[in-house]
């Protein structure tokens, strides 16, 4: 697939000769050609803040919906017919067809579910009946909550970095609200451990996923479950599924969370009487203008798993 051009904005696009327009520009005029494959109502995609970016390629097409805010379920509409949909979804990196959808008046319409800042492209490309419809009614199965992980959690930080070795939080929470400065200006890696129990044995019809809830502050972390590794998770939903690795009973869960050097530096210019652990010439008592502020009025990145930690399912499709 070559990506020929875009136009990122809530609005959609225009696609054709390797340029890419505003809705509200003559494309005829400017882009002699120029096609719109999908066709979102315009307000609605306003309201949704859902932005299509088209793809073209030898022998296919596609349109990549980006979603913003929040998971939510739509029905895309594609000016395609006589082509099986394909789902890719570039984080997991799954390619799978899209087993509902219908034909109708030169319009392929795909029911589709996008989560939180996440994006699906729909690609067509395999030659089928114009006649032809899924044999689903959707292709995203709901969550469905399971057990939420609450409780005291241990975190052990990095001592060489000021953090304590081991810690027990009553609760999830944000590292520049604890009353420890080695934690409160922590900058680095930090373990979390928690056990939590399933009473039920999981099914083999569905599907078990965690989810981490926020991350902060870049939002990096690597998870483990009995003694598992699940890999690393970078970005919304923060959702790994763990139906091999789920177990009736006792669970250990283990997730490394690492944040910037933004707080270690601002603690260190804060608190420059007291050890210092990071050297450097950038100095942080000016605002993003440019503006002088308090040394000690220099504001913290939210850092951590802040959760809520989840377990959901939903059944295999």
């Amino acid at each position: 697939m070559f990506l020929k051009g875009r136009e990122e904005a809530a609005l959609g696009e225009f696609q054709g000769a390797g340029q890419a327009m505003h809705p509200d520009q003559s494309h005829q005029q400017y882009c002699p050609g120029a096609h719109r494959i999908a066709q979102i109502d315009r307000a609605h995609r306003q309201r949704a803040g859902i932005a299509p970016v088209h793809h073209q390629g030898i022998g296919a097409e596609g349109e990549q919906l980006v979603e913003h805010e929040k998971r939510q379920q739509i029905t895309g509409q594609f000016r395609v017919t006589g082509k099986a949909p394909e789902l890719w979804d570039a984080l997991a990196g799954d390619i799978r067809p899209a087993t509902a959808f219908t034909q109708k008046d030169g319009l392929t319409q795909v029911p589709l579910t996008l989560e939180p800042y996440g994006s699906v492209l729909v690609v067509f490309d395999k030659a089928i009946s114009q006649d032809k419809e899924g044999t689903a009614a959707r292709n995203y199965a709901d969550l469905e909550l399971v057990k939420n992980i609450e409780g005291p959690w241990t975190i052990n930080f990095d001592v060489a970095w000021g953090g304590p070795e081991s810690v027990t939080f009553p609760e999830l929470m944000d590292w520049t609200q604890h009353p420890d400065d080695g934690i409160k200006y922590y900058s680095g890696a930090a373990v979390y451990h928690k056990s939590f129990e399933l009473k039920s044995e999981p099914s083999n019809d569905e599907s078990f996923y965690l989810e981490l809830g926020s991350v902060k502050d870049v939002g990096i972390a690597e998870v483990k479950i009995n003694g598992n590794d699940k890999g690393v998770l970078w970005t919304y939903p923060f959702r790994v599924e763990i139906s091999d690795e789920l177990k009736e009973g006792e669970n250990q869960l283990e997730i490394k969370v690492i944040n910037s050097w933004y707080n270690r530096v601002a603690g260190d210019q804060i608190n420059p009487d007291q050890k210092q652990y990071t050297s450097t010439n950038i100095m942080m008592n000016h605002d993003y203008r440019g503006r002088p502020i308090n040394i000690d009025e220099i504001p913290l990145e939210s850092s951590g798993l802040l959760g809520p930690v989840t377990i959901k399912r939903a059944d295999k499709i």
